[in-house]
Parts: structure tokens; sequence; C-alpha cells
């Protein structure tokens, strides 16, 4: 998904009088996030440098379909906190929660990860 995509999809479920450089702003912390609590702990090195309001609107955000969707709740409960529609955030964020253990717990299975170790289970002591 493009930064420009989340950004009309959010403001189409969720309309809203939000400047796009503080949904792009919001895009980037959700993308650090990521970036340091799931793809950093792997092998393959992903450069990501943040965005800001000089980017490109068609850049791609760093979580593919189909777990791209987390980028729409996030930014529906970033709306929602903002307009302090608690019961709203509360919903949207939950969903984004779910999707995004989603592709962790995907990302997980299909990566290998830096510095494992396997250790052998000897039962007992």
């Amino acid at each position: 998904m493009k930064i420009q995509d989340a950004i009309a999809k959010a403001n189409e479920s969720t309309p809203n009088t939000i400047e796009r450089n503080q949904m792009v702003d919001w895009l980037s912390r959700v993308d650090w996030q990521i970036k340091t609590e799931v793809l950093d702990n792997y092998v393959d090195e992903i450069e990501y440098n943040g965005y800001d309001a000089d980017t490109d609107e068609e850049t791609i955000l760093l979580v593919a379909a189909p777990y791209d969707e987390l980028y729409i709740r996030y930014l529906e409960a970033q709306i929602h906190r903002f307009y302090e529609e608690t019961n709203k955030y509360n919903n949207c964020i939950a969903e984004f929660n779910m999707i995004y253990s989603q592709f962790k717990a995907q990302y997980n299975r299909t990566h290998k990860h830096k510095g494992l170790t396997r250790y052998k289970f000897y039962g007992g002591l």
C-alpha cells in the first residue's frame, strides 16, 4: 500500500479535517514501530528513514497485503483519538492490534531470525 492509498482510504471511511502532513507523520510512526519491533529482528535488512512532508505519496509502506489494512485502522484510530472519540478509537486500535499481531506471527514464521540459537532440551535434571 502507498502513503496516498492509506490516507485516501482512511479519509473515506472516517471523514475528517486533519492535514495530510499529520497523517504522514502517523504513518511514519507506525512504520518505525514495525521496523524496530519486528523487522530489525530478522536477517533481511530493511532500509527505512521515516516519512515527512516531502516524502513522495507514491512511497510504498513497509507492510504488504493482506496485512496492509493495519495502516487504515491505525489512521482511523488516530483520527478518533484526535477528535476524542474514545469508543471509536478503542474499536479501531483493537482492530489494528489484531492485524498487527497476525502480521508479526506470519513474519516470524516466514523469515530467519537474527542470532537465533537452537538449544536442545534435555528432559529432567
